[in-house]
């Protein structure tokens, strides 16, 4: 990767990151704004998902608030862990 796209690229995942920290720390600050979409989200969810699958999904807003900010914190690390990419490959994925 050039040093005109490693900066950038670092620069834009730091913000998600932090925002990332944020949800994990401090979620009641981020409820009032997630409330609403939880409200419509959740219910639909769990009409359509399997039901092995709806019985699963959290229906309170700080824990949802939470599983946000950690997939934040683990797509905007990820390009910086390519041999985590490797071990997802292989543990995860079948060989085609």
């Amino acid at each position: 990767m050039s040093l005109l796209r490693a900066i950038p690229r670092t620069m834009l995942a730091s913000y998600f990151v932090a925002a990332g920290i944020k949800a994990i720390r401090d979620p009641e600050s981020l409820v009032p704004a997630a409330e609403p979409l939880v409200d419509r989200v959740v219910p639909l969810v769990k009409e359509y998902a399997p039901e092995q699958v709806a019985g699963y999904v959290p229906e309170n807003t700080v824990t949802l608030v939470r599983i946000n900010g950690i997939s934040l914190r683990w797509w905007a690390a990820r390009p910086w862990l390519p041999a985590w990419d490797a071990v997802l490959a292989r543990c995860c994925w079948p060989a085609r």
